[in-house]
């Protein structure tokens, strides 16, 4: 029973790491829009609370 946990560990592990690029890549993107949106929600305040 441990040796099959372990031998499905691996292969997620394997599966990360070919993975990780996209999931960067994703993690990029996310960044950017989340601080778009920041950006224009403190615009907006700007504008409101001068």
């Amino acid at each position: 029973m441990p040796k099959q946990s372990s031998q499905q560990n691996t292969r997620h592990q394997a599966g990360n790491m070919l993975s990780y690029p996209f999931q960067e890549q994703a993690g990029i993107t996310y960044i950017k829009s989340i601080s778009k949106k920041l950006f224009s929600v403190h615009r907006n305040a700007r504008m409101y609370y001068p």
